[in-house]
């Protein structure tokens, strides 16, 4: 193909002796261990390409690479960078429109954030996913169909009279709410105190010991019992 190992290894980001053990690994039918370079290499070998078809390809995988590098993803599974990519452009795209609705992207964040300790987020997330799923032969597993039920029946209510509503339900939302904000601004309160605390531990360590510790010295030494 009019390129060499050592040209191959740097196209694709590889040492030479890593490349020569994903050589190695793929001439004996083994799972090179990065899944990205088996995704590659499967590209460009996984049947014969006519030059043109190899070069092209090799091209295009640089390029991935090259995209991975500048978004910080290449430690990523090839899946994971992509989704990062795909939601960087759409995002670009929208908030060049200059109406971008903010509570969109903090529901966003909030749902990244959130959706391994909250279920109602995971499932909810789930349910728009499932509901425009292109497959009609995959069932929804028997924890997703209690919410998937509840959200759509919720939904479809809305978009038949988005108008109608019980007073009583927007009550015990804002009730909610309150407890919801409240609760946020105990656990900062806490937060801060603990971290008051440690402070003043710190600089009392250090000042039994006899030195002097600046402020700088003190926060550092405060950030290594954090990370601990």
């Amino acid at each position: 193909m009019g390129i060499s190992k050592q040209e191959f290894a740097n196209e694709i980001k590889l040492s030479r002796p890593t490349l020569d053990a994903y050589i190695a690994a793929y001439e004996n039918g083994e799972t090179i261990p990065r899944e990205r370079y088996q995704i590659i290499f499967d590209d460009l070998f996984g049947e014969e390409l006519e030059l043109e078809a190899f070069q092209e390809t090799l091209k295009r995988l640089k390029n991935l690479l090259d995209r991975d590098e500048r978004l910080g993803t290449d430690k990523l599974d090839a899946r994971a960078a992509d989704m990062v990519s795909r939601l960087k452009e759409r995002m670009l795209q929208d908030m060049a429109k200059g109406d971008w609705n903010q509570s969109v992207y903090a529901f966003i964040d909030m749902l990244i954030a959130s959706y391994r300790q909250n279920v109602i987020f995971e499932k909810l997330a789930e349910y728009f996913t499932y509901l425009n799923r292109s497959e009609l032969d995959d069932i929804a597993s028997d924890d997703q169909i209690p919410y998937f039920a509840q959200f759509y029946r919720v939904f479809d209510t809305l978009l038949k009279n988005p108008s109608s509503y019980e007073k009583t339900d927007y009550e015990t939302f804002m009730r909610r709410r309150k407890q919801l904000i409240e609760g946020r601004k105990k656990e900062q309160e806490q937060k801060e105190e603990k971290i008051k605390k440690l402070i003043f531990d710190t600089a009392k360590e250090l000042e039994e010991t006899g030195l002097v510790a600046t402020d700088a010295e003190i926060l550092k030494a405060v950030l290594e019992k954090l990370q601990k």
